[in-house]
């Protein structure tokens, strides 16, 4: 997808995405929850993710992702705000009263500065307006992620 993503390209490569799983095994890469309801989203972006070097752990909603965060710590995670369910600002904060220091990139469809802002100052590292490209979104991880756990293959960005 290009840099400037529109919902019609986001929707292709969602088909195609969801058309081409990934069969290839990364259990020793670094992992990152990418926590969305949207199954055709979750998808892209768990294939963004893993493309970028990092195992994607897809999940589909808030109480999965601090179900599995009692057993697993990520590297990061991706988080959509508007979910059935426990929501991702919910899930944010469950994630911060623990005290976890885990990088949590926020992305939501909505343009709107109080957002961005609250879900700052609640503790997300990073806020990204969808649609977002595959660009954008690898760089914001890459730069989130400490250092000592990056994967050891970083492609360049498409």
């Amino acid at each position: 997808m290009t840099a400037t993503a529109s919902p019609v390209a986001a929707t292709q490569e969602c088909q195609t995405a969801a058309a081409h799983p990934r069969t290839e095994a990364a259990e020793s890469w670094p992992t990152v929850f990418v926590v969305d309801d949207d199954e055709c989203l979750r998808s892209l972006v768990g294939d963004w993710v893993d493309d970028a070097g990092f195992r994607a752990v897809r999940l589909d909603g808030g109480e999965a992702c601090l179900a599995l965060l009692a057993l697993e710590r990520p590297v990061a995670v991706i988080l959509d705000l508007h979910m059935s369910g426990l929501s991702g600002v919910e899930t944010l904060d469950f994630i911060r009263i623990v005290d976890l220091d885990v990088p949590v990139i926020a992305m939501t469809g909505e343009c709107d500065p109080a957002i961005a802002l609250d879900m700052v100052d609640r503790g997300a590292d990073e806020f990204l307006i969808k649609p977002v490209s595959r660009t954008r979104l690898v760089r914001s991880l890459l730069a989130n992620v400490v250092p000592g756990r990056l994967p050891s293959r970083v492609p360049e960005p498409a």
